[in-house]
């Protein structure tokens, strides 16, 4: 057994498909079927359930895939920790963060990472909680902040704040009152994000909960453009404080709190379970701790960061 068949096997159940996984591995079919055949004559076991559609992976291969990731994960770590050692490289993170917080605090955290841990190179990703959370789970991101995804296997999920949800309307369709029922909310044709988004989730949970189901005249994936057909009189959203501060100041949207029940959602850590710490990620959890708490500071409707 070597890390190339370890790593050739992930790739392989990942992909369900031996022709794509060799594809993108640029490795010949032949030699990657051999290689996995290899590793289940070694070990006596069926790695690989072979089907018409492709391959999926056995209860064993499950099993070694995970204990794969985790040993992949270690020498990657080694690897950077020696170099960092010997100062031929800087330590690296790459860390994913939903539109929403990279929108009220991403800048200020890029230069603040760079300010205050200058050993350490970031990259900064930006995507929807559910694309976040795949993406750790794939190895293709250290860490992310994500909102309210499906809890994975292999992950850990470290519960940072929770977030009120409210009911955005133009200024000339607000009425006096502070508050809106989910039932009443219900009633307004609704400008929402895509099905797989938190706060869609959210509503839609609460909605079911009382036989009833969202009127979504558009569905659109992008804060800014939801905000701007709200302004225009289009309909309603549901958004979270922190992305609509700027306009409830100026007077461009109208807020109410919603009730019966309250939309809430909470933002995690997320990161691989598999993984072992960098030098400076604690450092670097730490600086996104304190951001967070600035934030809350900054905007009512946020809950206590843990």
């Amino acid at each position: 057994m070597n890390l190339r068949q370890l790593n050739y096997l992930i790739r392989v159940v990942e992909a369900g498909n031996i022709t794509r996984a060799a594809e993108l591995l640029h490795v010949a079919q032949p030699a990657l079927g051999m290689q996995i055949r290899q590793l289940e004559t070694e070990l006596g076991v069926e790695l690989l359930i072979r089907h018409s559609r492709g391959v999926a992976a056995s209860e064993a291969g499950r099993l070694l895939v995970e204990r794969a990731r985790e040993i992949l994960g270690l020498v990657e770590s080694a690897r950077y920790d020696v170099a960092a050692l010997a100062g031929k490289t800087r330590e690296h993170l790459s860390v994913g963060l939903t539109p929403s917080v990279m929108s009220v605090m991403g800048p200020d955290l890029i230069v603040k990472t760079k300010e205050c841990i200058p050993d350490l190179s970031v990259s900064f990703t930006e995507n929807l909680s559910y694309a976040l959370v795949d993406a750790v789970e794939k190895g293709e991101l250290d860490l992310a902040l994500a909102f309210d995804a499906d809890e994975q296997t292999g992950l850990n999920y470290i519960h940072l704040l929770s977030e009120e949800l409210l009911f955005v309307v133009a200024p000339d369709q607000a009425t006096a009152e502070r508050q809106i029922s989910v039932e009443d909310l219900l009633g307004w044709p609704l400008i929402l994000t895509g099905p797989r988004d938190s706060v869609r989730r959210t509503l839609e949970i609460a909605a079911q909960a009382i036989g009833m189901t969202p009127d979504i005249v558009f569905e659109v994936q992008s804060v800014a453009a939801i905000k701007r057909l709200v302004a225009l009189g289009l309909g309603a959203a549901i958004l979270p404080p922190a992305v609509i501060r700027e306009e409830l100041q100026q007077g461009k949207l109208v807020a109410r709190h919603i009730v019966d029940p309250p939309l809430m959602r909470n933002l995690h850590l997320v990161k691989a379970i598999a993984q072992p710490q960098r030098r400076h990620e604690a450092a670097l959890v730490a600086l996104m701790r304190d951001m967070l708490a600035s934030t809350l500071q900054a905007t009512p409707g946020l809950s206590h960061v843990a």
